[in-house]
């Protein structure tokens, strides 16, 4: 190499020479490539130790693969892949499916896209897959997710665009399919998607033009695996798609969840940044494979961070969020099929499992099928996108001398029961664990090690308390005792105790015996360590009967927060022995 001086003077001589027509610098081209501005900083799921970035074929980026989102819709994202190809909603409109989406509000349609025809179509199966939101003012209370917009980015979200993240497969196409609506979404229609993203044939429906070789269902439902979808599942794999799904955020046995527990899926669980299972992920012997499905802890920086929208309701403006769920790590694994699949287009599907290595899954299915068509009358088990629950916000804590009192942002979900709290004193071992009752519960003040307070009485001014486990508490102590009433509530001398019971003087009309509809707290007062460090996460405790946790389920985490403790204002120090004598050693100056 030489400089631009030395080369400029090369030519001139050059060009001086009458036998040479004419001389130039041959310069180094580089590709007009901009990098992902977000990609270093969030994505650890495609560079991370545990990312999918490294496995193979590397070189490859999905293209000339078609991956069919089957969801809740699609809305508009810059950043991805273009063109995004013509898709489908098949989001059925049945009158006796018509349900109150706002508290004493009017059952609207089932279909969501009631709330602009002209935007999203016509309620009812129509060629617009455009997501108008899937908000509900209704338990389970939750703005818009833009699930199946998030998903599509996981998968192929343009890569060097100088714009936000990259997908897995960015050369890869998404064929946007909606089969998810704000309440849900029915197994027939999930199943015509399917039918019809392979290149199968649905009555009252144009014929798909770009078969999907991929097929992803980020959707979950406690059940068996229903004839109609393990009918439309085994067309769709003869038909040469490849169908992956999403093993189930319940922390249970894959098997009781459908479509995971249908046969020929690419059934797929989730891992955390660590490479370990993520604690909301289904497991068993039928999850055929682990993606990152991210944990939503550490300010949040673990979840998954992909494509998204602004909009509470309706979209508003495309942005990028982090999730977590099942359904990212089934995204991630749709995008690493795509990539096979456009290095080897001749793959099929057994070579393709074989290739990645997959365990067989069981199958449960119902006796009987419904056909999935544009007039059918089913009876249909509802899905839902399979997303856990986010954790909760505004988590601040302030310490005392030996308290420390702790805030939050209560639930407006319904289902929400309390807050469970993880504290320690290193935040590598939040190994203590406490509960607290209350939707609306937003502050508690910790000061020791709190248990439940089931049961209160009051006779003769004497109180008397119960507890679910044994509470610890010895005669004499100072008992700190809130959530239970004004009668009850404050701090006391343990005058007497049993195991799960202790009595304290409290001079008041006397109370009858009852149990709490609200179990409040107990716990021994100004007990923690003075100038102690201590860590809190909280998570809401919610109830989901179609989950095996039912009235325990627990959500995400929130980030990890801290207080340390502080020295009392009265604190006093002394020396602590006599005046000793210093006698200099010999030789010393």
């Amino acid at each position: 190499a030489v400089s631009n001086e030395e080369a400029t003077e090369i030519i001139d001589a050059l060009e001086a020479d009458p036998r040479v027509a004419w001389a130039e610098a041959d310069h180094i081209l580089t590709t007009s490539v901009a990098p992902d501005p977000e990609y270093a900083p969030r994505q650890w799921n495609l560079w991370g130790d545990f990312g999918v970035e490294k496995l193979p074929p590397a070189d490859s980026k999905g293209e000339g693969v078609v991956v069919a989102v089957i969801d809740s819709g699609s809305t508009p994202h810059a950043d991805m892949s273009q063109p995004v190809l013509e898709g489908y909603d098949f989001v059925s409109d049945r009158p006796e499916l018509a349900a109150a989406r706002e508290v004493n509000g009017d059952g609207v349609s089932f279909d969501g896209d009631y709330v602009d025809s002209e935007k999203y179509g016509t309620p009812g199966w129509d060629s617009n897959p455009a997501d108008p939101g899937d908000w509900r003012d209704v338990a389970p209370v939750r703005t818009s997710s833009w699930h199946g917009t998030h998903v599509a980015g996981i998968i192929a979200a343009q890569s060097n665009n100088g714009l936000g993240i990259a997908g897995v497969a960015p050369g890869a196409s998404i064929l946007p399919i909606r089969a998810l609506s704000w309440n849900g979404g029915l197994s027939s229609d999930v199943a015509a998607g399917i039918i019809w993203a392979s290149g199968g044939h649905v009555s009252g429906v144009p014929d798909n033009k770009n078969i999907a070789r991929v097929i992803n269902l980020s959707i979950s439902s406690r059940s068996q695996c229903s004839e109609t979808l393990q009918s439309a599942i085994d067309m769709a794999t003869a038909n040469g798609s490849v169908v992956v799904v999403a093993a189930g955020n319940a922390n249970s046995d894959v098997r009781d969840y459908s479509p995971a527990n249908c046969t020929n899926v690419i059934s797929v669980g989730a891992t955390d940044a660590t490479g370990e299972r993520a604690v909301y992920s289904n497991f068993g012997d039928g999850v055929s494979i682990d993606a990152p499905g991210g944990d939503l802890n550490a300010s949040g920086d673990l979840g998954i961070y992909s494509l998204s929208n602004t909009g509470v309701r309706e979209p508003v403006a495309e942005s990028y969020a982090y999730r977590q769920g099942t359904s990212m790590a089934a995204a991630h694994v749709s995008g690493v099929v795509a990539r096979m699949l456009s290095a080897t287009p001749t793959l099929s599907v057994s070579e393709l499992h074989s290739e990645l290595q997959l365990r067989s899954t069981p199958s449960t299915t119902s006796p009987t099928a419904c056909t999935p068509d544009d007039a059918s009358a089913c009876t249909d088990p509802v899905v839902e996108r399979a997303a856990a629950p986010t954790s909760p916000t505004g988590f601040i804590v302030n310490a005392g001398v030996r308290s420390v009192s702790m805030k939050w942002t209560p639930s407006a979900d319904t289902a929400v029961t309390g807050v469970k709290v993880q504290w320690g004193t290193s935040p590598a071992a939040l190994t203590n664990v406490f509960t607290i009752a209350g939707r609306t519960t937003e502050s508690f003040v910790h000061s020791g090690s709190p248990v439940r307070v089931m049961n209160k009485s009051l006779t003769s001014n004497v109180a008397t308390i119960t507890t679910d486990v044994a509470h610890g508490l010895a005669v004499g102590d100072s008992v700190f005792v809130s959530g239970v009433d004004s009668t009850f509530d404050g701090t006391y001398v343990v005058k007497s105790k049993t195991l799960t019971t202790f009595t304290y003087d409290r001079v008041a009309a006397n109370v009858t015996a009852i149990a709490l509809t609200i179990a409040g707290s107990a716990q021994k007062s100004q007990s923690l360590g003075i100038a102690q460090t201590y860590y809190y996460q909280i998570a809401y405790i919610y109830t989901d009967n179609a989950q095996s946790c039912t009235t325990a389920c627990v959500s995400a985490y929130s980030a990890a927060v801290s207080a340390q403790t502080q020295f009392s204002s009265s604190t006093s120090f002394a020396y602590t022995g006599g005046v000793q004598s210093y006698v200099v050693p010999a030789g010393v100056d």
